[in-house]
Formats: C-alpha cells, sequence, structure tokens
C-alpha cells in the first residue's frame, strides 16, 4: 500500500523465536507438507544484509514467487493468506524482513527505490542458489511493492513472470491526485481550500519535484511555492521522502516492453490506486504480455473491507475469487 497517514503509525510487534512478526502478519499454516530455507542476501551497495525465507512443498514444485509487500513495515511472514494457497498449490513462496526489521541490517527505509535495490539483490541470491537451478522464478509486488518489483525488472532482474498487484501504473505519481479526489481519511484537506485548489497544488508540487534532483532543493522551494499558494502546514502532502521518490518513478516503457506474463490485478473498490485509470494507462501501452483483472467489491488488499480503518491481520484475509484469479494464473503459465 502507498504510505498514507491511515498507514502510518507505530506499529506493534512481539518476537517469537527472536523474529519479528507484526499485527498484520501471521505465521504460515499449511495444509500439505512444507519445508523451509533460510536465505541470507546482501545489498552490495549499501553493504547490508538482509535475511529471508524459502518455503516450499516437499513433494515437488515447479514455480516460486517472490512476494514483495506493500508500505510500512514487513517481514518474512507477510500476506500469508496468498502465501499459503501458492503452498497448497505447489507453488514455492520467498518473503524476506525488510531493511532494519527483523534479522535485516540497515535502517528502515520506506521509499521505492530502496526496496527496489533489495528486491534486485534477492533476486540475484535466489537465482545462484542450486535448489532453484530450473525453477521458474516470479514476483508478485503490492502496491508500493509493485513499483519496486517493476522498477527491479526494468533494472535487469529477469523474471520469469510478474505480478501487480493494486500497484500505480502512470507516471510521475499521478495516483496522487486519485487519493486526493477520494480523500477518505481527510489527509489532503487543507484549510479554506478546495479540492479543486488541493489537485492543483499537487500538480505544482509534482512539476517541482520532476524539476529538481535534490531533496533539499525541493523542499526549500516547495515552501515558497506553498506560501505563494496560500497552503498552511500543508507540505507534508507531497514533499516527504516517500512521496518525492514516488512522484519521480516512471516505469511506463519497462510494462510496455515487458517481454514475460504479466498479471495486473485490482480491486474495484480500490481507494488508494484507481481501479480504472490504472488499467486505463497499462491498456494504451498495448502490451499483449499483460493481463488485467478486477475483482468486484474488494480493496486496495483484494479483501472485502470497504474502507478498513486500521491495520491488522484481516486485511489480508483475500477473497477467495482474488486468490483463486492469482493462483490459478500462475499455474497456468
Amino acid at each position: 500500500m502507498i504510505l498514507l497517514r491511515t498507514l502510518v503509525f507505530i506499529l506493534c510487534f512481539h518476537s517469537l523465536v527472536g523474529q519479528t512478526i507484526y499485527d498484520y502478519e501471521r505465521e504460515v499454516n499449511a495444509e500439505n507438507e512444507v519445508k523451509s530455507l533460510e536465505i541470507d542476501f546482501v545489498n552490495s551497495s549499501d553493504k547490508l544484509t538482509l535475511s529471508g525465507t524459502l518455503l516450499y512443498p516437499t513433494d515437488g514444485y515447479e514455480k516460486i514467487v517472490l512476494i514483495v509487500p506493500g508500505s510500512g513495515k514487513d517481514t518474512r511472514h507477510s500476506h500469508f493468506c496468498l502465501t499459503e494457497n501458492f503452498l497448497k498449490n505447489n507453488i514455492a513462496v520467498n518473503r524476506f524482513d525488510e531493511r532494519g526489521i527483523g534479522k535485516s541490517e540497515g535502517k528502515y527505509d520506506y521509499t521505492a527505490t530502496t526496496l527496489m535495490e533489495d528486491v534486485i539483490a534477492a533476486y540475484h541470491k535466489l537465482i545462484t542458489l542450486p535448489e532453484l537451478k530450473n525453477k521458474k522464478l516470479g514476483v508478485l509486488g503490492h502496491s508500493l511493492g509493485g513499483i519496486a518489483s517493476i522498477g527491479a525488472s526494468g533494472k535487469g532482474c529477469e523474471f520469469a513472470f510478474l505480478i501487480q498487484m493494486a500497484t500505480p501504473v502512470e507516471k510521475d505519481g499521478a495516483f496522487i491526485k486519485y487519493q486526493a479526489l477520494r480523500n477518505t481519511d481527510g489527509f489532503y484537506s487543507a484549510e479554506n481550500k478546495s479540492t479543486p485548489e488541493v489537485i492543483a497544488y499537487i500538480d505544482t508540487m509534482s512539476q517541482l519535484i520532476l524539476q529538481y534532483d535534490a531533496y533539499k532543493t525541493i523542499k526549500r522551494k516547495g515552501k515558497k511555492k506553498m506560501k505563494a499558494l496560500g497552503f498552511k502546514k500543508s507540505l507534508h502532502m507531497i514533499i516527504n521522502p516517500l512521496q518525492v521518490d514516488l512522484v519521480k518513478q516512471n516505469h511506463e516503457a519497462t510494462y510496455q516492453n515487458c517481454p514475460v506474463p504479466m498479471l495486473y490485478i485490482v480491486g474495484s473498490e480500490d481507494r488508494i490506486v484507481s481501479p480504472i485509470n490504472e488499467p486505463n494507462t497499462l491498456k494504451q501501452l498495448n502490451n499483449s504480455n499483460v493481463d488485467i483483472q478486477i475483482i468486484d467489491n474488494t480493496n486496495h488488499w483484494l479483501s472485502d473491507q470497504i474502507a478498513p480503518t486500521k491495520m491488522d491481520a484481516s486485511l489480508y484475509q483475500m477473497n477467495p475469487l482474488a486468490i483463486n484469479a492469482i493462483v490459478s494464473w500462475t499455474l497456468n503459465l
């Protein structure tokens, strides 16, 4: 999920055998016999060792899915419901603790670019493992994790398939305006400003972000723009490290030229990314390798809570139709 105010809060956690598990995560309850392999990999540019786990069916498998969650802190216990269903259908799953969490080194960083770099490092480790020789390695990215995944694909990671789940596709952070229009939690409200004025403000700030590279310059010039437009304490709407990074993302060429099968799946009631704008953007790119599916009456997590008010494990109890769509598509590759 893209990091909004509703998703930014102090997360409770507890330790189980030295491993962090957040309130919205669960250990996998596999129906068939499953083995695990702990896998450490190194992000050489940042000199960090990250840690994850490969879960695989004992009676054989041909495909592995690297799951990359959305914004917020996530561990190797993320997307447990989806993981259980992959395993039940003889599809192996790899997940890792994000940097600064669980057994992974470093300081937590919530930007899509940093997560992309860690996905790239995970990919290059996985393809060297003898246990995975001749297996099909694909990636499933959710929301921010989808941006990181398509970014990794554009940086030379030759995944056998990609699953983009509720991921922004439009370039230059256009999805932020969709969030402002919905404004479901009041995050994009500004004193004495109408919704069209807020949208114009976002457009102005986005253009500024695209014009400059240095964050300090963007922030300094953004404050001047904010004052000139008569906005008070509204800089958080668009100028913070996460949002600046998101505005600078542009992966349309990677989507257009993707040479392997890709599933793009989104809920019809998603209030964080548009279930209309994003699929339409993909359709206009005209890549026959992309299969677009919209699951009726589901949210950003492809579960049934249309307007969730908190993060908990129920968000990841995905709608059966969504699970079946993802698993069936993967099995039929």
